[in-house]
C-alpha cells in the first residue's frame, strides 16, 4: 500500500471487490446474518466501507460506537478510492481534503444528533 491515504495496490482492489460482493448479500439478508456477512466482508478487506455502515446501523451499541463505525467507513472508502478523491472533489464543489473531511464529519454528527 502506498500510504495511509494513497491508492491501494491492484491486488487489494480484488479483495475490496470480493468484500463488496459479499456486502450485496448482506444488504439482502436479515437479522444476525447481515452482521455476520458484514464482518466476513471486513475479514476479506478492511477497506470495505459498506461493511462499516451496515455494522453501524445493525449492531447494538451507543451512538458513539455507531459514529466510530461510520468514521471508519469514511476512512476505508477514502483509502480504497485513493487518488480518485482529487477527481471527485471538483464535481462536488469541494476545494480541499479538509472540506471533504468536514463534510463527512458533519454528516456523521447529524446522524448522531437525529438518533
Amino acid at each position: 500500500m502506498a500510504g495511509l491515504f494513497g491508492r491501494v495496490e491492484a491486488n487489494a482492489h480484488g479483495a475490496v471487490d470480493d468484500a463488496q460482493e459479499m456486502m450485496y448479500d448482506a444488504w439482502e439478508a436479515s437479522g444476525a446474518e447481515r452482521v455476520a456477512l458484514a464482518r466476513a466482508a471486513l475479514d476479506i478487506s478492511p477497506l470495505c466501507a459498506d461493511a462499516y455502515v451496515l455494522l453501524a446501523e445493525e449492531e447494538p451499541g451507543s451512538q458513539q460506537d455507531a459514529l466510530a463505525l461510520y468514521r471508519q467507513g469514511v476512512e476505508a472508502g477514502e483509502r480504497a478510492l485513493g487518488d480518485v478523491r482529487g477527481a471527485v472533489r471538483p464535481l462536488l464543489g469541494i476545494s480541499s481534503d479538509q472540506t471533504l473531511y468536514a463534510g463527512a464529519s458533519r454528516a456523521c454528527d447529524n446522524i448522531v444528533a437525529s438518533g
